[in-house]
């Protein structure tokens, strides 16, 4: 679950149905408290020269019971490549609560199939970049549920076209930055909205 559902009475829901969740925390106080309380203790496990990970079971403050929390220390931007100066203020922290048991499912476990979800979230990114699915341009529910519907269509023709005719190394771009790098701007992808 998205950090916007990150609420006790959630959580509550979940287990008094005996439902599995995993969702991202928010670092707020709380949060960064339990981070600062791994630092101290040096709890972490190395998992690569860019990721560490620990787990801890406590409550936060405002809580009635302890929950698992899995903390990814991340200590290289993925995006540049570059490594963060040695100093734990410069690294960037992800935090999971869930209620799946350490033996069921290891911390990296979680962290993975936490982060499989991402995936989802990219595609609805593209979704709004590139094919305005977070507009409803027209006066009413029928009219914006057509052009919804169209919108999706056009999206899942997009995605057939990159998979069948585009080269690898662009496979993996969005529609804003295929659109950008294939047609110089000029709309290659708005032609199908």
């Amino acid at each position: 679950m998205d950090k916007g559902f990150f609420d006790e009475k959630n959580f509550e829901y979940f287990e008094s149905r005996t439902l599995l969740y995993v969702c991202k925390a928010p670092m707020r106080s709380g949060l960064k408290k339990i981070v600062n309380y791994l630092k101290e203790q040096n709890l972490w496990q190395e998992l690569d020269e860019c990721y560490s990970i620990a787990e801890l079971t406590v409550p936060l403050p405002s809580w009635n019971k302890a929950r698992r929390f899995i903390v990814i220390c991340q200590k290289k931007d993925p995006k540049t490549g570059q490594l963060y100066i040695d100093h734990p203020e410069c690294y960037q922290y992800q935090a999971i609560v869930t209620n799946i048991e350490t033996n069921d499912m290891s911390p990296e476990e979680v962290w993975h199939f936490y982060n499989k979800r991402g995936t989802c979230e990219l595609w609805i990114n593209e979704l709004k970049d590139g094919f305005a699915v977070d507009e409803a341009s027209q006066h009413t529910f029928v009219k914006n549920e057509a052009y919804m519907l169209v919108k999706a269509i056009s999206y899942n023709l997009m995605l057939w076209f990159k998979e069948a005719t585009m080269p690898d190394e662009v496979k993996n771009c969005r529609a804003v930055a295929s659109h950008s790098q294939w047609t110089g701007g000029v709309g290659f992808f708005s032609c199908f909205l």
